[in-house]
């Protein structure tokens, strides 16, 4: 090899290694940055509450002295670095001096927070700044460079107080289960459980021969109840584990809510129902970020700035309230302003420009399918694009998560009153223990989930009536359906009435709505545990799941909400 041609080599080597460096160090920044800026709007609220915490004002600073550190050695991190450095810089004059930060303090640290996590965005996904975000974080430099603070004398007289130091919370793995140092302890304490538990199976096993058969009964009853116990206990960590209070992963809608109103110079009361709820975890992080374009949405298109808000007869301050449920194992999310409402007819203006419709469709078009085009990619109604909306890039993201976790959105509005959207996601499912009844119907068995069993009777003490092909039957005050399941799916009369009255039946419920299902014996309680329906057995209508019974039979478990939504669809 030539000398040239050896030092090409060297120096391609060179850069292989200086590009895998970058990439290493860049992967550790977006690790660290995503952890730095998770929390960082709860501190810098923390910090609001207890103005004179020096304690709480070193955190946030050490936060975004380090983030302003790691991103020195990022391509492209320039902006990034040099809003923090004047976020830092303000904060070491707060430390030095003595002074205690004032609304205009927090306000400014609020409004960087958002920022930064844009431009951090934007380095991981090596995205091109947009005009609109390079516009906002040159002007919020500049507020920095001009920004007055109350002079050290002012500030003396004030008493310093500290609280605990508060140590951040761990960062939870999106893709992983998190585990408290409880649940942790608690498992550790059920594995020693089993391992005594199996011990004693193994002894019982090995004298047996000399026990009387009262004796070995008692010995099998007792080890199958502590089994059980076990049991539960177990499958109530593992819930516990995958599951998480939305008042914790909603944490960061305060902030947000509270800064975006700052920014657009709205006054907004924000109020939230249900977030006590605890859903799967996964789950929850989505429903985060779908809340997050919905809360900016409401914000800077629905709720009108005070003056105008005045002018229309209404108080000054808006309300955005959030309310979260969950009823038959769907998770209803409802976000309601009481702002100006939807623009039908700029709606579908847009819709028309955008070629997403055309003059003939348009008038005949429903209002449920005008107010749908606000998730389409890239659709907006506003006029100017801001670092808060105007490029059409938030509700497509809410259609996306929705569709996702198979669930539906329904949008409603009324002008000069506000809007409301909802959000209706089915609870994920997964590996599930369930209480259930088991019957048996012709070849099948049936497992009905105990939580939605209102009664179970035999058919020869009913009073029974058919109506248009129809068998019903009363039951507490209620006319309710009488049918086997090959009935409801043919929504039709199929069993003789001599032989319906040798039958019992199951009365289940989902709300207001009550079924009787028809079957040939009731057998007993037990706890089930539930699988999805695969590749091997194919999705039944009207079931949620299988489980393996003891005899490696197969139960098909009842699904009441969708059994409901049969009868209407046929019904209708």
């Amino acid at each position: 090899m030539s000398d040239s041609e050896e030092s090409k080599s060297q120096q391609i080597i060179e850069l292989d290694f200086d590009f895998n460096e970058v990439q290493v160090v860049s992967e550790a920044f977006f690790k660290e940055s995503e952890e730095i800026l998770s929390d960082l709007d709860e501190h810098i609220l923390r910090l609001e509450s207890h103005p004179h915490d020096e304690i709480l004002l070193q955190g946030v600073f050490r936060k975004v002295h380090t983030l302003k550190g790691s991103v020195g050695a990022i391509p492209g991190g320039q902006l990034l670095g040099s809003l923090s450095h004047e976020f830092e810089t303000l904060l070491d004059r707060l430390r030095k001096q003595k002074i205690t930060p004032n609304k205009e303090c927090i306000e400014i640290f609020l409004h960087s927070s958002r920022i930064l996590k844009i431009l951090a965005e934007n380095l991981r996904t090596h995205r091109e700044i947009y005009p609109e975000e390079l516009s906002e974080a040159i002007e919020l430099i500049a507020r920095y460079g001009a920004f007055q603070l109350a002079s050290s004398t002012e500030q003396a007289s004030s008493s310093v107080y500290i609280t605990e130091a508060v140590e951040p919370e761990t960062l939870r793995n999106k893709d992983g289960i998190w585990l408290s140092k409880e649940q942790m302890a608690s498992l550790m304490q059920l594995s020693s459980d089993f391992i005594l538990l199996k011990n004693s199976f193994q002894t019982l096993a090995d004298v047996k021969e000399g026990m009387t058969v009262q004796k070995l009964q008692e010995k099998q009853s007792g080890l199958s109840h502590s089994l059980n116990m076990l049991a539960d206990q177990f499958q109530g960590i593992l819930d516990k584990a995958q599951k998480l209070p939305l008042k914790e992963a909603f944490a960061g809608l305060f902030p947000l809510v509270r800064q975006a109103a700052y920014e657009l110079k709205k006054e907004v009361r924000f109020e939230d129902v249900g977030f006590e709820l605890e859903v799967d975890k996964v789950l929850a992080h989505d429903m985060y970020k779908a809340l997050m374009h919905m809360v900016r949405n409401s914000l800077d298109h629905g709720i009108e700035k005070p003056e105008d808000r005045t002018a229309a007869g209404k108080s000054m301050q808006g309300i955005l309230r959030i309310a979260i449920e969950e009823r038959s194992s769907v998770i209803h999310c409802i976000v309601k302003d009481d702002g100006k409402g939807l623009d039908k007819q700029r709606i579908l203006e847009r819709a028309l420009a955008k070629g997403l419709t055309n003059a003939l469709e348009a008038s005949q078009m429903t209002e449920e399918k005008i107010f749908s085009f606000i998730f389409h990619p890239g659709f907006s109604t506003k006029e100017k694009i801001t670092t808060m909306s105007g490029r059409g890039v938030g509700m497509d993201v809410v259609q996306n998560i929705v569709t996702k976790h198979d669930g539906k959105i329904e949008v409603s509005s009324k002008a000069g009153e506000g809007s409301e959207i909802s959000l209706q996601i089915p609870v994920p499912k997964k590996l599930l223990v369930e209480r259930c009844l088991l019957a048996h119907w012709k070849e099948l068995s049936l497992a009905f989930p105990l939580s939605e069993v209102s009664h179970i009777s035999s058919c020869n003490e009913l009073q029974i009536t058919d109506i248009e092909q129809l068998r019903f039957c009363q039951f507490e005050g209620k006319t309710v359906p009488l049918m086997t399941f090959e009935e409801i799916y043919r929504f039709k009369n199929l069993t003789p009435l001599d032989q319906v009255k040798k039958m019992s039946v199951v009365f289940i419920h989902v709300q207001e709505f009550y079924l009787g299902i028809l079957v040939d014996r009731i057998q007993h309680q037990t706890d089930l545990v539930i699988k999805s329906f695969g590749q091997l057995i194919q999705k039944i209508p009207g079931f949620k799941g299988n489980s393996v019974l003891t005899d490696e039979e197969i139960a098909y478990v009842v699904d009441s909400s969708e059994l409901k939504i049969l009868l209407q669809k046929e019904s209708a």
